[in-house]
């Protein structure tokens, strides 16, 4: 029991370098002891509580400027932090909760800007297959997108109709 060597360094510095990313093999052949020094230097800092150097719960708030406003990719970005470097598993499972929560909210938001980007009575016209051989005419209601008249349409009926709606359109500058 009394053959292990002492670490040169305080129990809390190697808590510290532990949680910043450096293995417990890497400790120990660094500091030249066992593995088992190691994680016992590591087991008592966490015992001794605060006198540990506890990381920070949040990215450092020194680059914060002023009193603006805390935007989205502040949050995310604190959310994160506390996934990835919290030691309680409460606050690491809370926050991926808030990150699942935050991703699913921003999608809602890019869906629904994309589905309100036209106006009601809009008319598109959309290629109906891959070559560009077909194509739809799409009229914009309430509830979504409606197929204007029958079959998909030729090229030329296509761009025949876009001209004329261009054509129409500028009618009323003569």
């Amino acid at each position: 029991m009394g053959t292990e060597r002492r670490l040169p360094v305080s129990d809390a510095e190697v808590l510290a370098e532990n949680r910043a990313g450096a293995s417990q093999r890497a400790l120990a052949q660094r500091y030249d002891v066992s593995k088992g020094a190691v994680q016992k230097a590591i087991a008592r800092a966490k015992a001794s509580g605060p006198q540990a150097t506890p990381e920070p719960s949040a990215p450092d708030s020194s680059r914060a400027v002023g009193n603006r406003p805390t935007s989205t990719l502040d949050i995310r970005g604190r959310l994160e932090h506390e996934a990835l470097n919290s030691a309680d598993g409460r606050s690491r499972i809370a926050a991926l909760k808030e990150l699942r929560l935050l991703d699913e909210r921003e999608q809602a938001e890019r869906t629904q800007g994309r589905e309100h980007r036209f106006l009601h009575g809009t008319i598109v016209l959309e290629p109906a297959d891959r070559n560009g051989e077909r194509w739809n005419l799409l009229l914009r209601q309430q509830d979504g997108w409606r197929p204007l008249g029958g079959p998909p349409l030729l090229p030329k009926q296509a761009w025949g109709l876009v001209a004329l709606a261009h054509g129409l359109a500028h009618l009323r500058d003569v």
